[in-house]
């Protein structure tokens, strides 16, 4: 058993002695929600959350207090669109801190995977420390095998805020695009459309969400002219015409993009990294990688 290991199931037994075990114990669906209106980075300042304030998103875990001192999980939202999963945590404290997670159970089958809250409650098959992509197995916290995909091409997330600025709450842009390159290259790291998920911590008494089962939500029918389906009738559906045309797309297709193109058409925000958040990462990704480094 690893260093990390053995602390961490001290962690989660002293966890279980101050929580209510049926809490811990509990899982949750969340409702499929399919959305184009979240960003993740590059907003105004102090409207960073207001896309999920307004978004109408449920809450689908509200945990107590109980992490004095530490990071001190509250509330957990979750949504997608065609290229990302969207997760919103927030916080009873205004801590930052290196050593926040989330844990993905893929096949949705606690036997397999990293027993990740050493309590056979959920089996990952990869996770994230705070915006930084690892592979996870049966036994090992972190294989060191390499992520391919994402805004930052090795699995990464698009984090706010990063991960060593306080604040009470933090939300991710997980690439579905995201591959594990062994034991064969392009293996996606989201093989079903359903999965189980936990966010949690090891610091303090350890804190961590509900098991949270989610679906991807497939996108609702879009308008005329709205060729990647998402919700949206711009430039990039016309580059997908393009490429389509004479295959799935022809001459009237074109016309529908033309009537429905411009101020008319529905709005959609897209994740893009700010220049200085990729720096960051590059940081951030570097370090976290020595940190959890398994001998």
């Amino acid at each position: 058993m690893t260093l990390f290991r053995f602390v961490f199931s001290l962690i989660c037994a002293a966890y279980l002695s101050f929580t209510n075990v049926n809490s811990l114990l509990a899982q949750v669906t969340a409702p499929s929600t399919f959305t184009t209106a979240i960003q993740v980075q590059g907003e105004d300042l102090g409207t960073e959350f207001d896309d999920w304030n307004a978004s109408g998103i449920s809450v689908v875990d509200a945990d107590p207090a109980d992490n004095p001192g530490f990071l001190d999980i509250a509330n957990i939202q979750v949504a997608n669109d065609n290229d990302f999963l969207y997760i919103r945590a927030t916080f009873y404290s205004n801590e930052s801190s290196p050593n926040l997670f989330l844990a993905f159970d893929t096949d949705q089958d606690s036997a397999t995977g990293f027993d990740t809250l050493q309590a056979g409650l959920l089996g990952s098959e990869f996770g994230y420390q705070n915006d930084f992509a690892f592979h996870q197995a049966a036994g090992t916290f972190n294989t060191n095998i390499a992520l391919t995909g994402g805004p930052f091409g090795n699995g990464g997330a698009l984090l706010f805020p990063f991960w060593d600025q306080d604040g009470p709450e933090k939300e991710w842009a997980i690439p579905r695009d995201a591959m594990i390159t062994f034991p064969a290259p392009g293996v996606p790291t989201f093989p079903n459309n359903s999965f189980d998920f936990v966010v949690y911590t090891d610091e303090g008494l350890g804190d961590v969400s509900q098991v949270i089962s989610y679906t991807f939500a497939e996108a609702p029918p879009g308008q005329p002219g709205d060729f990647d389906s998402d919700l949206d009738v711009d430039g990039a559906d016309f580059l997908e015409w393009q490429r389509e045309f004479g295959n799935t797309l022809g001459a009237s297709d074109l016309t529908d993009w033309q009537t429905n193109y411009g101020p008319g058409a529905l709005s959609a925000v897209s994740a893009v990294p700010e220049p200085s958040s990729v720096f960051l990462a590059g940081l951030g990704l570097a370090s976290l990688a020595m940190h959890r480094r398994r001998v």
